[in-house]
């Protein structure tokens, strides 16, 4: 909570900076750092307040961060269980993300995509956005925050379409992801995603 709150002041700090210099894009990826720090936080409103001001921001002058931006907002509306605003957030990212090379920023649109239709039970599409966006690799390309939480999504794509073997090995690969350290967000992903193939298999003892 105390490394959130450093990093939310760090981030002000650097947003003051952007808007007086006139750095837009140094802006964008700023206002997406502190979003971050405040889902951390469960702070959901003030990351969804956030957001939206940085992307009429960035509509002004729209670069390839502005995906991000939306892709953030498109997580913001799942965590408040507005899926359908999750949804159009998230087609509208990888809608601008696409027009980028394979990469670190598509690959986080898939994903971005990817969650709120793992939430409404839309498998095959989550399954197949964060690994077309990925260029079908399975060593995803996305930030290092990010591989836990695709393989789990990918992990409980394999369960809803019956493939145990398949949500098997996305899990082991949540979980050779997790980063050591503090980072148990992260971490959590990983064992939430083998915890749902062991439940998956019928070892609930396992699971739980």
């Amino acid at each position: 909570m105390e490394r959130s709150e450093q990093a939310i002041e760090h981030c002000q700090r650097v947003i003051d900076v952007c808007r007086a210099t006139g750095q837009g894009a140094v802006l964008m990826v700023t206002f997406t750092a502190q979003v971050w720090s405040l889902l951390r936080m469960g702070r959901l409103d003030e990351a969804e307040d956030m957001i939206q001001a940085a992307i009429e921001a960035g509509r002004l002058a729209p670069h390839l961060f502005l995906s991000v931006a939306i892709g953030q907002l498109s997580l913001v509306s799942t965590y408040k269980g507005d899926y359908d605003a999750a949804v159009r957030a998230g087609e509208d990212c990888v809608r601008l993300a696409r027009s980028a090379d394979p990469g670190l920023i598509p690959g986080m649109a898939g994903l971005y995509q990817a969650i709120p239709l793992i939430e409404i039970g839309e498998a095959q599409r989550a399954r197949d956005i964060v690994l077309a966006m990925s260029a079908g690799n399975a060593h995803l390309q996305t930030s290092r925050s990010g591989y836990t939480t695709g393989y789990e999504v990918l992990t409980r794509a394999e369960i809803a379409l019956g493939d145990l073997g398949a949500a098997h090995d996305w899990a082991t690969r949540a979980a050779t992801a997790a980063p050591p350290g503090e980072l148990a967000g992260e971490s959590a992903f990983a064992q939430r995603a083998l915890a749902a193939v062991a439940l998956a298999r019928g070892e609930a003892a396992q699971a739980a």
